[in-house]
């Protein structure tokens, strides 16, 4: 379990897209006003997932200002689709805030575990500079970025859920 959840973590871009997949589906199902009238079904869901994926998820820019860009997309990102599927204004907040809380704790678990098995998730033959000061850098740099990437799934699932 522990090698599959590394590799997970170590692919959160691609295995996003197999994790947000159903709640996609779902979200279309429950909304069926959402659906493009000229695609089919999995062709919306398909297409949306894209959208999502896009929307902060997958940083265009691999350090801590692509991260951080990627976190502020991610927030807008929620908040424009609780604004498209028309959540009372009422909750917009509250539905936006729990959003954030439910990617924050996504983003925290697969954080400290990327730090925790930051050589199985990176694999033994990262070569490294001698330096323990770098180590603990790019560990800590790594973690910010499955971070970032995992509270964009999280917080989706919740607003897809919606």
């Amino acid at each position: 379990m522990k090698t599959f959840l590394a590799w997970a973590i170590a692919n959160l871009e691609i295995f996003g897209i197999m994790i947000l997949l159903p709640f996609t589906w779902i979200f279309l199902s429950r909304h069926p006003e959402m659906r493009f009238s000229d695609t089919s079904m999995w062709g919306s869901v398909m297409f949306l997932s894209f959208l999502v994926l896009c929307a902060g998820g997958c940083a265009w820019v691999k350090n801590t200002v692509g991260d951080l860009f990627s976190l502020l997309l991610t927030a807008m990102g929620i908040f424009f689709l609780m604004l498209w599927i028309d959540v009372p204004s009422g909750s917009l907040v509250l539905n936006s805030c729990i959003a954030g809380g439910f990617g924050l704790a996504f983003g925290t678990v697969a954080a400290v575990f990327a730090v925790n098995n930051f050589y199985e998730v990176v694999s033994l033959r990262w070569l490294y500079a001698n330096s323990n000061a770098t180590k603990f850098q790019e560990s800590a740099l790594y973690g910010l970025s499955r971070f970032a990437v995992s509270f964009h799934i999280g917080a989706f699932i919740y607003a897809l859920m919606l």
